[in-house]
């Protein structure tokens, strides 16, 4: 009884309160097993093979970008509709969405194999490779083959965010993390390739219990909107596509800025360099996992708010946005003047602590953190006019930057990078959202 509660509770119970203190528990699970992980990878693969694993593991979040931006609408139209108990529009939308999907992952994989087979030597020089290490190629179709699964299950989980299930959502995706992270402990002294051991386990398990529970809740008897081919519209999967298109060109600038910049690093720098960064970059990235959890249930409301043109509730809900991330700001200066200390506990004599380094890095949490307010909410109305024209600036600027200042100043050439281009979030977003709330709908972006 209590699972069956767990897993479909009512809507009307499903307040934003327990949908984020649920998340929460989740994902500090997962950020602990996060921070575990890495010297553990580090002790079994040694820090330059741990680099290249990051460079290929980021390269391949490009594949998120392949959706054209349809699970952003998917939590935008769907989310509406359930609100208003209009199931078969909930349905209609979902199916479609996910016909599309499920075609773009087909071309996706069809296209890797072919490079695997017959054009393997662009893997070695897009990662960096040693041409005589052909091990290397094998563990890059192997992440393929991973990064399909976990594509195609991502509507499945943007499903949950509709239904104000973000805390299942992350749960899952805790409980992968953790299956994972055991695999590795246990097997890792009897396994002989630990660099398969340690994509399949760390990287794989998450992606596979993701595509498995997406498939649970889609034959359930107790899921209210489900693949339905009968509901497949040509002219349906047309104006999803339109609608999708901005979110499109906004998600290829942030990959490109922010979740490349692992594999940006091993070009510039090293592989040594790539895991130095990254342990960096995790530490500091628990106040993104802290946004990430609120944002998602923030985000479904303002869209639930504006169908309903509520600007009340609106500015209502923003302000308590506004509130909790003022309070992970704190949190991360916080963090940043206890580094010394964590680094010391968590990962004793690996990788040490300074001060000048990690200072670029939380001054772009910060301003990252507090634009990204700003620009969630703009998300949520899907006005992204003015969005979608400064992030193809900002990916222009970010690479210039990157590649120039890199000749300076070294590693904190990405930090400086990503803050400066990151100009619509700390500067163009929050005037739009006082506009927008004053003007309403007078205003267009």
């Amino acid at each position: 009884m209590f699972i069956k509660k767990y897993l479909y509770p009512k809507r009307k119970d499903s307040n934003l309160s327990i949908n984020i203190l649920l998340s929460f528990l989740s994902r500090a699970g997962g950020a602990a097993i996060g921070f575990l992980i890495i010297p553990s990878i580090i002790d079994v693969i040694d820090k330059d093979n741990y680099g290249t694993y990051l460079s290929i593991i980021s390269f391949f979040v490009l594949t998120q970008i392949l959706d054209f931006g349809v699970n952003n609408v998917i939590k935008n139209k769907v989310s509406g509709h359930l609100e208003e108990k209009r199931y078969l529009q909930a349905s209609l939308y979902f199916t479609n969405s996910y016909i599309f999907v499920i075609f773009v992952g087909i071309m996706f994989i069809v296209l890797s194999t072919i490079f695997y087979f017959f054009f393997e030597n662009i893997y070695v020089y897009i990662f960096n490779l040693k041409s005589e290490n052909s091990d290397w190629i094998g563990i890059v179709f192997l992440v393929i083959c991973l990064t399909l699964l976990n594509f195609l299950a991502q509507p499945g989980i943007n499903l949950l965010y509709c239904q104000n299930k973000t805390y299942l959502a992350y749960f899952i995706n805790f409980i992968g993390q953790l299956i994972g992270f055991s695999l590795f402990i246990i097997l890792k002294e009897t396994y002989i390739d630990k660099i398969y051991l340690t994509v399949f386990c760390i990287y794989g398990a998450p992606c596979i219990l993701n595509i498995i529970c997406v498939l649970y809740f889609q034959f359930s008897d107790k899921s209210l909107v489900k693949i339905k081919p009968m509901l497949f519209d040509f002219e349906i999967v047309r104006e999803i596509l339109m609608d999708s298109l901005r979110f499109f060109i906004i998600q290829i600038a942030s990959v490109v800025q922010f979740q490349l910049s692992n594999y940006l690093v091993s070009i510039y720098f090293n592989p040594y360099k790539v895991a130095e960064f990254n342990v960096y970059n995790k530490y500091f990235s628990v106040v993104q996992i802290l946004l990430s959890i609120i944002s998602t249930p923030y985000w479904i409301s303002f869209a639930r708010f504006y169908s309903s043109q509520n600007y009340t509730k609106l500015n209502r809900e923003l302000k308590n946005f506004q509130n909790s991330v003022y309070l992970i700001s704190i949190f991360l200066v916080f963090q940043y003047l206890i580094g010394p200390m964590v680094f010391q506990f968590w990962l004793s004599d690996k990788v040490s602590y300074e001060y000048e380094t990690s200072f670029y890095i939380m001054i772009y949490y910060l301003l990252y953190i507090n634009g990204a307010t700003y620009v969630i909410f703009m998300n949520s109305t899907s006005k992204l006019n003015v969005q979608v024209v400064t992030s193809i600036v900002s990916v222009f600027l970010f690479l210039f930057l990157l590649k120039y200042l890199s000749k300076l100043i070294g590693i904190n050439s990405v930090s400086i990078a990503l803050i400066v281009a990151n100009f619509y979030g700390i500067l163009i977003a929050p005037i739009q959202v006082m506009k927008f709330l004053k003007n309403k709908l007078k205003t267009v972006f």
